[in-house]
Formats: C-alpha cells, sequence, structure tokens
C-alpha cells in the first residue's frame, strides 16, 4: 500500500465535480469535459461521482465506468482526480465502489460513514469493524468522511486508531460545526494526513488553524475563485482573501437560500445552465427549482461580482 508522507501537507480547495445529464436522463460526456476543463484549468483537486451533484446514488454501473473514463482522460497528469463515492448501508457496498474506482484507475477514493438507515447509529465497535473491512481492501489511498449528515461522527481515539493501523489514509474530510472536533482533528493529524473542511462555512478556520484546507460544491459554479481563497492565503494578501473568501460565502448563502434541505443539483444545475456554463438537466426523481427562484438566484449571484461570471448574461 502507497505511504502518505507524515509532513505538513499542501493546502487545497477541493471540488465535487457535477455530473450532467442530458434531457433524456443520459450522462452529457460533452457538458462534463467542459465542467472538468473549468476545474481543472483552476488547478483544483476534484472529487468525481459523489453524492449530491455528482448524482453516484443516481447512476449505474455502466455510467460510473463512463463518468471515471472521461475524468481520466481530462485530470489525470494535472489535477488530482478521485472517485467520490456515496453513503453505504454495508461494507459491502464501500468494498464493490472501491473495487470498481481502482479497476478504472483513480487516484484516490473517499469512504464515507455507515448508515444503518432508520435513524440508526453504529456504535464505536461496528465502526471500527467496518473500516478495518473495507479500508485495507484497496491499494488506493483514501480519505475519511465524517459528517454530520450521518448523525454522527466517528471519535477521534478512533480515528487516530485507523491511523496507526492503516498506511493507505491520506486524509480526513469533515462537514459540520462541532470546532470542538474540528480543533482535535487538525491539532492531532494536521502534520500526519491531509484535513478539509466539508463546507465552504469553515473555511476561514481551517486555513487559520493549520489545516489543509475546504471543499464544496461551489466551486462548479466560480472554479477560480474557489482556487483563489487558497491561493491569495497562501501568498500572504489578506485583503485579497477577505475579498475572495466573503464572495465565495456569499455564493454560498445565495446557493443554500434556494437549494433547500436537499442535493445541490436542484439549484446548481439550472443555475450554471443560465449561466451559459456546463450544469446539465437535473436527474428524477429530484426536480429543479422554479424559474421565479430561478432569476431570484442568477440576480443574486450577479450582484456578487464574481471575476470570472462578469461576462454571464443570465438567459431566464
Amino acid at each position: 500500500m502507497p505511504t502518505i508522507p507524515a509532513q505538513k501537507m499542501k493546502r487545497s480547495a477541493i471540488s465535487f465535480a457535477l455530473t450532467p445529464f442530458t434531457e433524456d436522463g443520459k450522462v452529457d460526456g460533452a457538458a462534463f469535459r467542459r465542467q472538468l476543463h473549468r476545474l481543472r484549468d483552476a488547478g483544483l483537486p476534484v472529487y468525481v461521482a459523489g453524492p449530491g451533484l455528482g448524482a453516484a446514488y443516481l447512476m449505474s454501473t455502466e455510467e460510473l465506468d463512463l463518468v471515471y473514463r472521461i475524468a481520466l482522460e481530462e485530470l489525470i497528469g494535472r489535477v488530482p482526480c478521485r472517485a467520490g463515492g456515496r453513503e453505504p448501508n454495508t461494507a459491502k457496498q464501500v468494498l464493490d465502489y472501491l473495487k470498481h474506482a481502482e479497476r478504472a484507475g483513480m487516484e484516490a477514493a473517499q469512504i464515507y460513514s455507515l448508515e444503518l438507515g432508520h435513524a440508526a447509529k453504529p456504535n464505536v465497535a461496528e465502526m471500527e469493524l467496518y473500516y478495518n473491512t473495507v479500508i485495507p481492501a484497496t491499494r488506493l489511498p483514501v480519505y475519511l468522511s465524517c459528517h454530520h449528515s450521518s448523525g454522527y461522527v466517528p471519535p477521534v481515539t478512533l480515528l487516530e486508531t485507523l491511523l496507526d493501523r492503516f498506511d493507505n489514509i491520506a486524509g480526513i474530510h469533515y462537514g459540520g460545526t462541532d470546532f470542538k472536533f474540528l480543533t482535535q482533528l487538525i491539532e492531532r493529524f494536521a502534520d500526519r494526513v491531509e484535513i478539509h473542511c466539508a463546507g465552504v462555512y469553515n473555511a476561514a478556520t481551517m486555513l487559520t488553524m493549520g489545516a489543509s484546507g475546504f471543499m464544496g460544491a461551489e466551486g462548479n459554479i466560480a472554479p477560480q475563485l474557489f482556487a483563489s481563497v487558497i491561493r491569495t492565503f497562501d501568498e500572504g494578501d489578506m485583503e485579497g482573501f477577505r475579498v475572495s473568501f466573503r464572495q465565495l460565502m456569499s455564493l454560498y448563502s445565495v446557493v443554500s437560500q434556494f437549494n433547500g434541505n436537499s442535493s445541490s443539483q436542484r439549484a446548481v444545475k439550472p443555475l450554471m445552465n443560465a449561466l451559459g456554463l456546463p450544469g446539465g438537466a437535473v436527474r428524477a426523481p429530484m426536480l429543479p427549482i422554479n424559474d421565479k427562484d430561478l432569476a431570484a438566484m442568477a440576480k443574486a449571484v450577479m450582484a456578487i461580482g464574481i471575476p470570472e461570471l462578469a461576462h454571464c448574461q443570465p438567459a431566464i
């Protein structure tokens, strides 16, 4: 298995790439390539076929093969190209996914927390059994997702045990607002593996505390803005960082307002289409936001003044 260097990790903003679909429900390969070019040109590491905009829940094995193949053709050797995955109900689902990603040639894979269904939560022994089963089953570097959407996070003591046990754990992604947990992750593990927050709202906290960076869906809309937050921080340009992060948080706020408590594809994809960007159709069973909300959303996004969107003329 690969060994992850025990040194300070390079900071990065990671984007979960959306998967565009045609109106008749097929993967839109041409639109997907255009979107990957935007992320690649911004220098962003990319997760493909993840939950939410990546639509991992909604794709067949054949469609995943297509998405992986296109992503590797467009990204490999230029920016990190990783398999996004989805929240599993069983270890077998993860084992199948890891084998698939490994055969395809993906550079790394994310492993989500186990979801038992009906609001049940695994105990620590069950979590450990799950991770002991899936992590050593692949040669790929893996990133462990600890996300509040699962209703729990693995204890820091368990994460430390796993890091001591398996040398292919490349990083930990945390999505939540428990700053005690977040602080413990950074203090105990930031010199061993990458630590990213899943969601841009903790980006400034992560960077100033010495973590690796942040990740989210907003990079699909404005990848250059996404990258500028890291670049200005690295350059010590605090005014540039303030402006970039403020714009990013404004974008996050607008998307959250119109998205609701659901996959971001219902709002982000129609917005991108309206701005002339490769969003693609929303795939059933989800539905796009209505035209009135879309017009209001596009107006609010354009009012932020994001430089790379200045040329866009919303078609609504």
